[in-house]
């Protein structure tokens, strides 16, 4: 190889010549020849210049000769560059011109003193590239947007992978991620109104004598799904309270009123996106028996103010975007137990539970950017399939003993309609199914005895269609 700048006497070369350093011209004051099998490397930089062989006497190019593109990135399409001067003329051609740009083919002119490579728009489509359903949905939004726009021309100068890489940093599937997650993160709301009622965690000692209830519900959770190979890994942590009064109505019922603060916190590394998520919760919920039938019930409304941050960086561009999402979610769940009295008088409670999500998020816009996303309404919804689990509850109308386990454990089978979000013009994302998860509640009661219990879930997802779930409770 032959490469740098500076002046040559003479050039008869077989090998690979590139000339410049980094971009740059080389000089030959006499003639310089291409052999046949000789190569020609080319850098561009991006505002229009290329490297050059700049020879005195005449250029001789002869057959088998090749013009090889460097990197990716850094050319300017439908402008012409000057590769080859040649005081004395040019003779032969290039038999061929070879380039790992995506999008782009290099086309060779030839006047009597002069090589000129100009570089044009092939027929391989933006999505023609993309591996992932999101890649294909963002590179659909990005080609639709033509000629003369940043992310278009940043875009149809790179190569494959870059080109890829660069669909996933423009898809913004932290937005339907983040409502993936909302309404996954729900159900700790109602496991909480579900631990009060089946005195798991507040046990009736903190009732007053007219029958009213006063509970507070913790919880933390922290998880992680590695990726589908369509959407990143997602990161989650978050955090909540719940304030509930209830009072005894009848001989049999509960009715209450709750209300609720959380926050969630989700990154998704490999798309350089956040968000945070700020939440209020207010609801009503209830129990009643009949005999040894026990139902339980709750609906919840929620808002959240959600802010998310993401990073669109590939070669040639790189914007900071931005957004404030308002959404608001609605949920119910309704479980029926018949409690069961076993020989030496333990209790044994068999339910069902079935639970519904939906979720209404508001159109946004990013801001800050050429690659901003118009992110769609959505109103995505979710319902747990019937879960069916033995619990071992606290007798109604008298105080567990202090020192008395308690255990439940459910296995359940979610199914969720997951969101969509759009981008310019109308690009899709997909989100992952469930996330891998750790919870841990603290529920104090306003009582002669401070109780604790805790939690743990294990959440998984074989397919988007089938997750599962196992949860196992435990009472101090």
């Amino acid at each position: 190889t032959l490469g740098g700048i500076g002046t040559l006497g003479g050039l008869d070369l077989a090998g690979t010549l590139s000339p410049g350093n980094s971009v740059g011209t080389l000089h030959v004051s006499g003639n310089a020849t291409l052999e046949q099998g000789a190569s020609m490397r080319i850098d561009a930089t991006p505002d229009g210049h290329a490297d050059q062989l700049a020879v005195g006497g005449k250029v001789d190019i002869l057959g088998g000769s090749a013009l090889v593109l460097a990197q990716p990135g850094n050319w300017a399409p439908r402008t012409d560059y000057t590769i080859v001067t040649a005081a004395g003329g040019v003779s032969g051609q290039f038999t061929s011109a070879s380039t790992s740009l995506a999008f782009l083919m290099p086309v060779l002119s030839y006047t009597a003193n002069a090589v000129n490579l100009s570089l044009q728009r092939n027929d391989i489509g933006f999505a023609d590239v993309g591996h992932t359903p999101n890649q294909k949905a963002a590179a659909h939004g990005a080609e639709s947007l033509g000629w003369g726009t940043p992310v278009y021309d940043a875009l149809v100068k790179l190569d494959a992978p870059q080109a890829r890489h660069a669909f996933d940093q423009l898809s913004g599937e932290i937005y339907p991620g983040t409502l993936a997650a909302l309404a996954e993160d729900d159900r700790y709301v109602r496991d909480a109104i579900n631990r009060h009622l089946l005195g798991l965690g507040e046990g009736t000692e903190g009732r007053t004598a007219d029958g009213t209830d006063a509970w507070l519900s913790g919880w933390g959770h922290w998880g992680r799904d590695d990726g589908d190979g369509n959407a990143a890994s997602l990161r989650a942590n978050g955090s909540g309270l719940l304030l509930g009064v209830d009072r005894t109505v009848g001989m049999d019922s509960r009715l209450g009123l709750l209300l609720g603060h959380g926050q969630n916190s989700l990154d998704v590394d490999q798309r350089a996106s956040s968000a945070h998520v700020r939440s209020r919760q207010l609801g009503v919920y209830g129990d009643t028996s009949f005999g040894a039938l026990q139902l339980r019930a709750a609906a919840i409304h929620a808002w959240q103010d959600v802010d998310t941050q993401r990073t669109a960086a590939f070669p040639g561009f790189d914007e900071r975007l931005a957004s404030r999402r308002h959404v608001r979610s609605d949920q119910a769940y309704v479980e029926a137990g018949y409690r069961l009295t076993l020989p030496h008088g333990q209790q044994l409670e068999p339910f069902v539970n079935l639970a519904h999500t939906q979720l209404h998020a508001g159109a946004v816009r990013e801001s800050n950017g050429q690659a901003a996303l118009v992110v769609a309404a959505a109103d995505p919804s979710g319902e747990q399939r019937p879960r069916w689990a033995c619990a071992i509850p606290s007798p109604r109308g008298r105080p567990a003993p202090p020192r008395q386990p308690r255990l439940a454990a459910g296995l359940g089978r979610p199914h969720r309609r997951w969101p969509r979000c759009a981008s310019p013009p109308a690009a899709t994302a997909s989100p992952l199914p469930v996330c891998r998860s750790r919870a841990m509640p603290c529920s104090p009661t306003w009582a002669r005895t401070f109780r604790w219990h805790a939690t743990s879930r294990w959440t998984s997802a074989t397919s988007a269609s089938s997750p599962r779930a196992i949860a196992t409770r435990a009472r101090g």
